[in-house]
């Protein structure tokens, strides 16, 4: 198995396990854009299997909402699945309409990200939601 595929499937039993502990594993947050967008920095992995919020501008939409933080994965947008869609499919979902819902889960362990085959120097494009 390719070291992306093992770390999903990792990622997906360390969920099962915090979610038969009891730990919430994803949220949801509903966001009405403003003068500045949403207020989320995004990077996507290299292979673009998952995208995630590299940063919540201070003061923003998001900030404010106390639902996005920095490191979640994006699970859906508006419905609709972000898993393994480009990074360009996921910015164009988050500026499609002024009324955005969200669903977030938590970061991979940082043990997963640590461990993760490959050069270790994944390829990554940010965008500011504006």
């Amino acid at each position: 198995a390719s070291a992306a595929s093992t770390a999903a499937a990792a990622t997906a039993s360390a969920a099962a396990a915090d979610e038969a502990a009891g730990k919430n594993t994803e949220r949801s947050a509903h966001l009405t854009k403003g003068a500045a967008g949403l207020g989320i920095m995004v990077v996507s992995e290299e292979d673009e299997l998952y995208h995630k919020v590299s940063e919540v501008i201070p003061n923003s939409v998001a900030a404010s909402s106390g639902k996005v933080f920095k490191g979640d994965v994006f699970k859906a947008v508006n419905g609709e699945s972000m898993f393994g869609v480009t990074h360009d499919d996921l910015v164009a979902a988050l500026l499609k309409s002024s009324e955005v819902d969200l669903v977030l889960t938590r970061p991979e362990p940082l043990a997963q990200l640590a461990n993760r085959g490959g050069s270790g120097s994944a390829s990554e494009r940010r965008v500011v939601l504006v």
